[in-house]
């Protein structure tokens, strides 16, 4: 040891578990932490992200059925259901602070609708 100094405690660590390069030592290890947990974060958003759409989606296919068939049987309803499924994926995935939690509230109130509204409630009577 020159200068008797102890050396780094985090530098050997990281040395040891092969984490990163002893120059980085804790800061390295934290920023990794923060990356993943934001990652899953943003994978959360995006796939609840991606069921609110689907979910207006079919809600808005539903006010606009005036029979007894969803969507009157249109080759369209399951592009436009699987389009606004890949949209809301990619916007909760770009959602940042506030909009976050607006897509995770607007989840809460889509699984409610789910749970409440019972099946066939876009059918419309003779």
């Amino acid at each position: 040891m020159e200068s008797g100094r102890r050396p780094r405690v985090d530098a050997h660590i990281c040395r040891v578990w092969g984490i990163s390069s002893p120059q980085f030592g804790r800061l390295h290890i934290v920023r990794r932490l923060k990356v993943e947990s934001l990652m899953a974060s943003r994978f959360l958003s995006a796939a609840v992200g991606a069921f609110v759409l689907f979910s207006l989606s079919w809600i808005l296919w539903g006010l606009a059925t005036p029979g007894d068939f969803f969507g009157n049987r249109s080759a369209f309803v399951n592009p436009t259901l699987g389009a606004a499924a890949l949209v809301g994926l990619g916007l909760g995935f770009k959602a940042v602070g506030r909009w976050r939690q607006v897509i995770y509230a607007c989840g809460l109130v889509s699984a409610c609708f789910w749970v409440a509204v019972p099946s066939g409630w876009w059918a419309r009577g003779p």
